[in-house]
């Protein structure tokens, strides 16, 4: 079920990029990760809240750190302590940050290959997390940590070229058009997941509308100080992609993290970051883009990658 409810996460998010992406390309990177998560946090509280409305149950005031306010939900309890709701808001930051770099890097470069990278990386973050907590590296998940950097290094470096390589071949892959975004926003994403780990099962869904909701105000702020209120939220033109980014954004973190709380990190997070298949099929159907065989490849090695990841 864990497997099923990862994969399901996978499929919201690759569309919800593909949304968001298409916003980028008419609004601003900023506006468009402030709209998409307003409307993920507005998702998630009718989510977690029940129709009778909130009830408190318990106020410790001598253990602030643990102070506990509990909804009874359809399907979600939650109980989030400060702790919870605290690692959930820097998960937000953190998966913001990577939010960001995506929206941008989908505007400037090819969503084909945006994506993939930005999969791959944050797919190895959890696993290098790992490594240097002190889990052993299985040979398994070491052929899947190569993998990564080999289809990385295929996708980004056959952008601009054909398919018989007679253009010449770019000199400096990683200086392509949103291949830098699609890196940072990887380690962003990485993160995120493991960041949102660290929650408890008893925070519910409330971790993720604290991760929403810092990630809100973090870039609310920033665009109130480098463009104004006109900055903060996308124009009429991009709204409608936007809104629909948000809800697959809402419902896609719900179905990760109740696949964390069913199974291991290391399988659901690499799971999850198959969503980039939703998206380049979604690029590929809808806005034509091409592939030429070394990013095909590339996406080869990102799958196999990923399958290795979810094995080790």
């Amino acid at each position: 079920m864990a497997a099923l409810l990862a994969l399901l996460s996978a499929v919201g998010w690759g569309s919800s990029d593909y949304a968001a992406g298409v916003a980028s390309r008419r609004a601003t990177a900023l506006s468009v990760v402030v709209l998409t998560h307003l409307t993920s946090v507005v998702v998630l509280v009718l989510c977690g809240i029940d129709l009778a409305g909130p009830t408190v149950t318990g106020v410790t005031v001598t253990d602030v750190a643990r102070l506990s306010l509990s909804w009874t939900t359809p399907g979600l309890r939650g109980a989030p302590g400060l702790v919870d709701l605290g690692w959930g808001a820097a998960a937000g930051i953190a998966g913001g940050i990577g939010a960001l770099l995506l929206y941008r890097g989908l505007a400037r470069g090819a969503m084909a290959v945006v994506a993939p990278i930005t999969a791959a990386t944050a797919a190895a973050v959890p696993a290098v997390w790992g490594l240097a907590a002190g889990e052993p590296l299985t040979p398994v998940g070491a052929a899947g940590l190569a993998l990564g950097l080999t289809a990385i290094a295929l996708v980004s470096a056959g952008a601009g070229g054909d398919d018989d390589g007679d253009a010449a071949r770019p000199q400096r892959p990683w200086a392509r058009p949103g291949v830098a975004d699609a890196l940072g926003s990887g380690l962003g994403f990485g993160a995120f997941y493991v960041l949102l780990d660290r929650t408890t099962s008893a925070a519910g869904v409330w971790s993720l509308v604290a991760a929403r909701g810092a990630s809100v105000a973090l870039f609310a702020v920033a665009a109130l100080v480098t463009g104004g209120a006109a900055a903060v939220l996308p124009g009429p033109g991009a709204r409608r992609p936007v809104l629909v980014a948000g809800g697959l954004d809402a419902v896609a973190a719900v179905a990760y993290l109740a696949a964390t709380h069913g199974g291991y990190l290391s399988v659901v997070a690499v799971l999850s970051s198959l969503y980039p298949g939703m998206t380049v099929l979604l690029a590929r159907t809808l806005a034509r883009e091409r592939l030429v065989r070394r990013q095909l490849a590339g996406l080869g090695c990102a799958g196999v990658a990923v399958a290795l990841f979810a094995l080790a």
